[in-house]
């Protein structure tokens, strides 16, 4: 009777869990047991779109983050070939490229091969290298206007180069006298030359009228011309800034015409009239 009433027991328990009812038919021996739980299955279509979305906000938020520290870019001028100590710098051998560089050397860059006309290089620059002010020969706005050119200077009084007012920007002839009375004779060394700077020297109450002019020229044979003039022969330089530039026949030699006399003849030596 005991016995009984345990069993009893157990079956009612049983019966109210996942169980079969009381009295219900049990299963069939052998047959495979049926799982009557929620399967698990994969994510909803609505929770998929939910974590891309998450991982695209991720992404945004780092480039976002990366771009803000970044510095911006800027024009500026590299080499496109390789450059030379002392060779000319220009768009022959400049290019430009945006680069992002920090504030610090932004200052000591050029955004552009403009400005660094006239000017050359101090070293080797290698190709894509960044062109930095410390690395070229500087101009001025009055080298860059004529350059390609050959920089040379000479001293000259004030009383024979227009009474020291020259400057720079100015254009010049450079005239050479060499001899004296009536053998003497005078050339244009220089025609039109560009004044790059006039500087007064101060060195000794002489020469306080003194004027240094630094010439821009073309030709070698003119920086030649001009260094044997300023050896040999007494110069005079004529501010020729506003006069015009269709008189080019007289640059033939100029000599004094001499005293006339019996048989003396001044064909081809007489001076050119209004001299």
């Amino acid at each position: 009777m005991t016995l009984k009433r345990n069993t009893s027991f157990l079956a009612r328990v049983t019966g109210n869990g996942n169980g079969p009812e009381p009295g219900a038919p049990g299963p069939e021996p052998g047959a495979p047991r049926r799982h009557t739980g929620r399967p698990r299955g994969l994510p909803s279509g609505r929770a998929m779109v939910g974590g891309l979305l998450v991982a695209v906000a991720m992404v945004g938020a780092v480039a976002l983050s990366r771009a803000a520290g970044a510095p911006p870019t800027v024009p500026t001028v590299v080499a496109s070939t390789a450059i030379s100590p002392s060779e000319a710098l220009g768009p022959h051998n400049l290019t430009v490229a945006d680069l992002a560089l920090p504030d610090e050397l932004i200052d000591n860059t050029y955004p552009g091969p403009d400005a660094l006309a006239g000017t050359v290089s101090r070293s080797h620059i290698g190709v894509g290298e960044v062109l930095q002010r410390g690395g070229v020969v500087e101009s001025t706005a009055v080298q860059r206007d004529a350059a390609p050119a050959r920089e040379v200077s000479l001293r000259v009084d004030g009383d024979r180069a227009v009474d020291g007012r020259l400057e720079a920007g100015d254009r010049v002839d450079v005239l050479a006298t060499y001899g004296n009375g009536i053998d003497a004779l005078t050339y244009v060394v220089l025609a039109d030359a560009p004044v790059l700077s006039a500087a007064r020297t101060d060195a000794g109450v002489s020469s306080g009228r003194a004027l240094v002019l630094t010439l821009a020229l073309s030709r070698r044979d003119d920086t030649i011309s001009l260094a044997h003039a300023v050896d040999n022969a007494d110069i005079t330089v004529v501010r020729t800034t506003t006069a015009p530039t269709d008189d080019a026949s007289t640059l033939h030699p100029f000599r004094p015409e001499p005293e006339p006399g019996p048989g003396a003849d001044t064909g081809g030596n007489a001076a050119p009239e209004g001299r």
